[in-house]
């Protein structure tokens, strides 16, 4: 057998409602007062060779992420974990003890940290760009005077001055799009106990939003600031809605 590693976190009487990996049983494996969370497979169908074949299958993988995840978040009920990426694998329980004794220190100082803390997730699209395009054609002067001098050119100048205030105008919507995502980040940092995390945009095809993200990042939050952060979140969401964006939140997440 080889061991299949979710999570570590503080040392309980959990029994676990789930089936891990290829509908194998749940269980810990203790050290002193921390443990991991684990399941015994296969060795031949988690061998590097195997994994590899595997994961050219979406399919497979999918279910598997799914399966990892939600080992976690069970663990994590009203206590910190410290989550393992996908397919962490030890040869046997020896060689996972001696990782638990050796690292010991570090993973309780760790978990003690992430007491009563949790991950939120903050996420911002644009999903109308028309109406930002339209707000800065009303509101901006240099566009309004370049507008303005439109009319009265003769129709060989016009085009060239229309292209030339169409490529101001786009580079003002990108203007504007980085000064919202930077005073949407300073609103929310001081919510984090660590340094924010700022992840990959996603592509379209992967939100389910279909429109273009343009942040993309991660808080520690205490539980106490949880509520907080989030009406903040749809406050903010009302205000810069009618200026063409869509603010989220997502979590909690283990951290």
């Amino acid at each position: 057998n080889f061991y299949y590693l979710y999570c570590l976190k503080d040392k309980t009487q959990q029994k676990f409602s789930l089936v891990g990996l290829d509908r194998k049983k749940v269980y810990t494996l203790p050290y002193k007062d921390i443990e991991a969370v684990i399941t015994g497979v296969n060795s031949k169908d988690f061998n590097s060779k195997k994994i590899e074949s595997r994961l050219e299958n979406p399919k497979w993988a999918e279910e598997k992420v799914r399966n990892h995840q939600a080992v976690i978040e069970e663990a994590m009920k009203d206590r910190p974990v410290i989550p393992l990426k996908f397919l962490t694998l030890y040869k046997s329980k020896v060689s996972l003890s001696n990782i638990l004794k050796k690292k010991y220190k570090d993973f309780r100082e760790l978990l003690n940290k992430l007491r009563d803390k949790t991950e939120w997730g903050l996420k911002v699209y644009v999903v109308d760009k028309e109406k930002l395009t339209g707000a800065i054609k009303k509101e901006d002067e240099e566009i309004v005077k370049m507008k303005a001098k439109l009319t009265s050119k003769p129709e060989g100048l016009k085009y060239f001055l229309e292209k030339q205030l169409q490529e101001k105008i786009s580079a003002k919507v990108d203007e504007q799009l980085d000064k919202h995502i930077k005073d949407i980040y300073e609103v929310f940092t001081p919510f984090s106990v660590a340094k924010p995390v700022i992840n990959k945009l996603l592509p379209e095809g992967l939100t389910d939003k279909r429109r273009e993200m343009i942040l993309n990042i991660s808080y520690l939050i205490p539980q106490e600031k949880v509520e907080e952060f989030q009406g903040i979140v749809r406050r903010l969401h009302e205000y810069y809605s009618p200026k063409g964006l869509w603010l989220e939140y997502t979590g909690p997440w283990p951290p």
